[in-house]
């Protein structure tokens, strides 16, 4: 199974190598290239809680929620954990905002951020 910083510059390649909305990867296609059973939900969770870490690690550098990327096939929006978080990390942009404000919201925040993932993942 892939650790937190293995997450981390796998969606930031993913933002970098991808336009637009083609940078978005479904829950089930990153458990299983982490190597997880989906079908456990104690893996599901870790995965969901490192997805947490990573985006509140870029919301105190200032920037989005690199997760916002990682979504559902229902609806092609994160999880409702994602918005709770949002919301506890950025209060001033998401109290009170719909799922979907919020999820469209941090999804174009990572897609303005494209370069600064080029460019950090060169340096690296």
């Amino acid at each position: 199974m892939w650790q937190q910083q293995e997450i981390e510059r796998f969606l930031k390649q993913r933002v970098c190598q991808n336009d637009g909305d083609q940078c978005m990867i479904f829950y089930g296609v990153l458990y299983e290239l982490i190597g997880i059973n989906d079908e456990d939900i104690s893996q599901r969770n870790h995965v969901h809680h490192l997805l947490g870490e990573i985006s509140t690690n870029e919301v105190l550098q200032g920037r989005p929620m690199l997760s916002a990327i990682v979504v559902t096939r229902d609806d092609f929006m994160a999880g409702k954990g994602f918005v709770d978080l949002a919301q506890r990390l950025l209060p001033e942009m998401y109290i009170g905002k719909s799922r979907e404000a919020v999820c469209i919201n941090e999804f174009n925040r990572v897609k303005g951020a494209k370069s600064f993932y080029c460019e950090q993942l060169t340096i690296e």
